[in-house]
C-alpha cells in the first residue's frame, strides 16, 4: 500500500494538467496501480450511483419487486429491521455525490439550503409519501429545475424508481442518525423535535 500511495501521490498532478478534472485522482490511482502491476477485480455490483449509470448495481434492486413498488419501498427502507433483511439483495454502498430527486422531495449534497441534524429543535427530513410515484410525474432537482418523467416509457420509469429508491435511503439513514443524536446528546432527549418536516430545499426552520 505504501507504494501504491506513493506513485498515486506522484501522478495526481501531471494527470490533472492533462484531463483538467476533479476525476484525475482517480485516473491517478489506476495509473499507480497499473504501474505497479498491481491487478484489480471489477466488481459492477457493488455500488450505486448515478441514476442513469449503465455499469452500476441497480439491476439488484431493478429486480426486486418490493423496492420496485414505492409503496413498500420508503416503509422498508425506513424501518432498520426491515432494511437489515434486504440488505443481501442491494448494493454494498450507496453513493452521495449525486443529486437524487423525485416529486418535492430532493437530496443533493450540491444544493443544501443548510441546517443541521445535530440541533435539537431542528425537524427531521420529510419522507416521500408512500404514494409518491401515483401522485407525481415529476422531479424538482431545485427550486427552479422541474422535469417530467413519462412512465409509458420502461426506461424513464426505472430512472424514477431508482430516484426513490436513493431518496428513500438517504432520507431514512439520515433521520435514524438525527434520531441517534438527539437520544444521546440532547439536554432533554423527550422534548427534542422529531417531526418529519424538513424539506431538503428548505433552510431548517
Amino acid at each position: 500500500m505504501y507504494e501504491l500511495s506513493m506513485h498515486w501521490s506522484a501522478f495526481v498532478v501531471p494527470m490533472y494538467d492533462i484531463v483538467k478534472h476533479f476525476m484525475a485522482e482517480m485516473y491517478a490511482y489506476s495509473m499507480a496501480a497499473a504501474h505497479l502491476g498491481l491487478a484489480h477485480q471489477t466488481a459492477k455490483s457493488l455500488m450505486i450511483s448515478n441514476a442513469v449509470a449503465p455499469n452500476e448495481g441497480w439491476d439488484m434492486f431493478d429486480g426486486d419487486d418490493q423496492l420496485r413498488d414505492s409503496r413498500t419501498m420508503c416503509a422498508i427502507l425506513g424501518n432498520e429491521v426491515s432494511m437489515r433483511s434486504q440488505a443481501r439483495h442491494r448494493p454494498y454502498l450507496l453513493h452521495y455525490c449525486q443529486t437524487y430527486a423525485f416529486g418535492n422531495h430532493t437530496f443533493s449534497k450540491y444544493n443544501f439550503a443548510g441546517g443541521s441534524i445535530t440541533q435539537c429543535d431542528t425537524p427531521l427530513f420529510e419522507v416521500p409519501e408512500s404514494d409518491v410515484m401515483d401522485r407525481f410525474n415529476y422531479s424538482r432537482r431545485s427550486s427552479t429545475s422541474v422535469s417530467y418523467y413519462d412512465f409509458s416509457d420502461p426506461k424513464q420509469s426505472a430512472i424514477a424508481h431508482r430516484h426513490v429508491y436513493a431518496l428513500c435511503s438517504i432520507i431514512a439513514m439520515a433521520n435514524r442518525a438525527g434520531i441517534n443524536f438527539r437520544m444521546r446528546n440532547c439536554p432533554s432527549p423527550q422534548a427534542s423535535n422529531f417531526n418529519q418536516t424538513w424539506s431538503w430545499l428548505s433552510k431548517s426552520p
